[in-house]
Formats: structure tokens, C-alpha cells, sequence
């Protein structure tokens, strides 16, 4: 199995992460894959079942699993039966990511990168089964991320729990940054990746070991599956500085006001300057309760758009 050394992206969704994934697979020496929430599913499964003879459950499993699916990616059946002969889940992850790569045209590869979100979530997981991985966390003003959620069918819809959501999900890296040492894990501002692209993919190559190559400042480097396409619309090309500060003009007063009393000093620990500061005043009982009822019948309806959307783009109902 050829020794692909993976970086694992991750950090609160809608804070870059596909974004710096297409820069990093548009180099030469790198392949980047869709998210693949599954892995870790995969890896439970094998952990908790003995597949050492046998992958085909295993691989039953993984095939089936929608968010595979969303990857279009339909292997044939001498390539089955060749990932059924892996003796173990890393060996089968590693035979996927050889097998994309040889579908996209990327046969000398040998760094994956994966931009699954979550993946600071079970950095200690990824590490046993992948000992020579490193890691990115890539964090971004919470306030941009809120502004980037809100709008969208999943995540949280209202300002008071965006801001406990990004809080809630920035924990897992930074907890991360603690438990690594410098050599595995680094920190990347999605602000610097936009606003100075030449410097921090610089400083991410000497991460990775590669040289820096010119054609990661166009992004390019990865197709973005047809189910997630509407949700990254600016992820395919050069990074936009104009999506920096675009949540000053979307957000009302209020809703930063709420978003900055939620977070306490935590932006101010980040390096982001808050707008309100101390003053900031807290979401009222009434506030809490309108968001609350107005975040329950949007849940609702993006319950049914969600669902419509799986059928559509992974044919569900074959």
C-alpha cells in the first residue's frame, strides 16, 4: 500500500476548510478528498468486529454509508474485490484515497489531505490509526461563521447558538494544539489564508515538508462533490477578501451584540477585535424564546429540505 502521509484538516464548519483543501490539493505532490465524516464510523465498526479475514462486512458497510455516497464514486468489481484483500481499515482508507487519486488523473501523489470538519474531534482516533499524520486547525471569527450558518438548511439558525456552536466545536482543535506537539498540529487563520494567501501556504508547506508551488494561490486543487456544491460557492478559486468582513454589512447591531455577550473574551483571545466589548448586552429571556421558536420551525423545515436533497443528489430511493 503506497505511504501516503495525511493532513487533517479541521475546525468549526464554515471556518475554510474546503477552501484551504483545494489550495493544498492543487499541489503537485497532494490529493485531496471529499469530507469523509464515515472514517471514523468505519473505524468503530472494524474496532468492535473482527475483520482480520474478512473485510467484505467492513467494506459493505463503508459502501453504504451516504456519506461515501456523496463522494460519487462507484468502484468496480475487480476494485472490490482488490479492497476486500486489505487486512485492516487504515490499509483500506489508504487503497480509497490511491484509488481516487488514480480516478482524478493524480497517480504520483503521496500526501492525502482530508478537510472533514470534525476531524479535530477525534484527532487521538486518527492518530493511532495514522501515526505519521499531521494536522491543521483552521479557525475563523465566529462572527463570519455565524453570518455563513444562519442561512444554510443544517447548523444552527439563530445568533445565541451559533455562538455556542462555534464555541462548542473551536474547543475540540484548541484542545487539540494542546494534546500535539509543534511538529503535528499547526493553527491557520482563515483571514490570513484570504488576505495573505502567498505567506500562509509558505508557512503550511514548511508544515507539510513540500516546497510551495504557485498554482495553490488559484485553489483549484479539489472538484467539490455535486450534494455540497451550493454550500461552497466561493471554495473552487482564489480566496475573496471581500468574505472577510462581509458579516459586518449581513448581521445587525443586535445580533453582534448577542453574538459577542455569548462568547465572553473568546474572540479577544483569538486575536479578533470585538465591536461592543465589555458593554455587550446579553440576549433577554423574550430574545432567547423568539429565536428559539422561529430556530424550531426553520429545523423543521430544513428537516424536509435536507432529506429532499439527499434523495435528489444520492438517489435514495434506488
Amino acid at each position: 500500500m503506497k505511504n501516503f502521509s495525511p493532513i487533517f484538516i479541521g475546525g468549526c464548519d464554515r471556518s475554510g476548510t474546503t477552501l484551504l483543501g483545494a489550495m493544498l490539493g492543487a499541489h503537485s505532490r497532494a490529493i485531496t478528498t471529499p469530507e469523509s465524516q464515515f472514517k471514523t464510523e468505519i473505524f468503530s465498526e472494524s474496532a468492535s468486529n473482527n475483520y482480520s479475514e474478512k473485510m467484505f462486512p467492513l467494506l459493505n458497510a463503508l459502501y453504504k454509508h451516504w456519506r461515501f455516497r456523496v463522494w460519487d464514486f462507484v468502484l468496480t468489481e475487480d476494485e472490490l474485490n482488490s479492497a476486500a484483500e486489505m487486512s485492516n481499515v487504515r490499509d483500506l482508507m489508504l487503497w480509497l484515497v490511491k484509488t481516487y487519486a488514480l480516478r482524478h488523473g493524480q497517480e504520483n501523489t503521496d500526501i492525502w489531505v482530508d478537510h472533514t470538519p470534525q476531524n479535530m474531534r477525534t484527532v487521538n482516533t486518527l492518530l493511532h490509526c495514522f501515526p505519521n499524520a499531521r494536522f491543521i486547525h483552521i479557525i475563523r471569527d465566529g462572527r463570519a461563521v455565524t453570518n455563513s450558518i444562519i442561512p444554510l438548511m443544517w447548523g444552527p439558525n439563530n445568533v445565541v447558538q451559533a455562538a455556542s456552536w462555534w464555541s462548542y466545536h473551536l474547543g475540540f482543535g484548541l484542545a487539540a494544539e494542546t494534546f500535539l506537539d509543534r511538529t503535528q498540529i499547526m493553527r491557520v487563520k482563515y483571514e490570513d489564508l484570504v488576505l495573505d494567501p502567498l505567506s500562509t501556504l509558505n508557512i503550511i508547506c514548511q508544515f507539510m515538508g513540500v516546497e510551495f508551488e504557485r498554482q495553490m494561490l488559484s485553489g483549484g486543487g479539489f472538484k467539490i462533490p455535486e450534494f455540497s456544491k451550493d454550500w461552497h460557492p466561493h471554495a473552487e478559486g482564489e480566496p475573496l477578501s471581500t468574505r472577510v468582513d462581509a458579516w459586518k454589512e449581513a448581521l445587525t447591531s443586535r445580533q453582534i451584540e448577542m453574538f459577542e455577550a455569548e462568547t465572553a473574551d473568546l474572540l479577544d483571545m483569538l486575536g479578533y477585535e470585538k465591536v461592543c466589548g465589555i458593554n455587550a448586552r446579553e440576549s433577554t429571556f423574550w430574545e432567547r424564546k423568539k429565536g428559539l421558536f422561529h430556530g424550531y420551525i426553520r429545523r423543521i423545515q430544513n428537516t424536509f429540505r435536507f432529506f429532499r436533497w439527499k434523495r435528489k443528489h444520492l438517489h435514495l430511493s434506488r
